[in-house]
């Protein structure tokens, strides 16, 4: 979690500059665009890589499950932090109109990323449910037989 305070601290400062950049250079809306489409970028790319490395720590370490959720939500905050700059940067871009194309880019590619992890979240869900019913569905077909035979 320390890591989070830079994260939020840079998107802070790049949200800053780029609301400076568009009120005192107007040509600055295609610097400001493609700091957004950086963070979309970012958005995709961190949190998996920041989920790996510290899966293999927590393998290499066999610590307990707890590292495990503290891994999974430290990603989520991670995920979090890098899109709130980039949704910021896009909609600063977008409200001065300058090059918004990019801007636009940058809040679909964030809006993407979230759309297809609750996604695939809620599909494990599902996955979850059904193994669950399987196994209970087995198990009960056993206690059958062992009763009948």
């Amino acid at each position: 979690m320390v890591v989070v305070r830079p994260i939020l601290a840079a998107a802070v400062l790049a949200t800053t500059l780029g609301l400076l950049c568009e009120l005192l250079l107007p040509a600055s809306g295609q610097i400001v665009a493609a700091g957004a489409a950086v963070f979309g970028v970012l958005t995709w790319t961190v949190p998996f890589l920041w989920f790996a490395i510290g899966s293999r720590r927590i393998r290499a370490v066999r610590t307990r499950s707890l590292a495990s959720v503290g891994l999974a939500i430290s990603t989520v905050v991670v995920a979090a932090s890098l899109s709130a700059a980039g949704l910021s940067l896009g909609f600063v871009a977008i409200a001065f109109g300058h090059e918004a194309r990019r801007a636009w880019l940058a809040l679909l590619a964030i809006a993407a990323f979230w759309i297809s992890t609750t996604g695939w979240i809620g599909l494990q869900g599902a996955r979850r449910r059904q193994a669950q019913r399987r196994s209970a569905q087995v198990a009960s077909a056993a206690d059958i037989r062992d009763d009948v035979g």
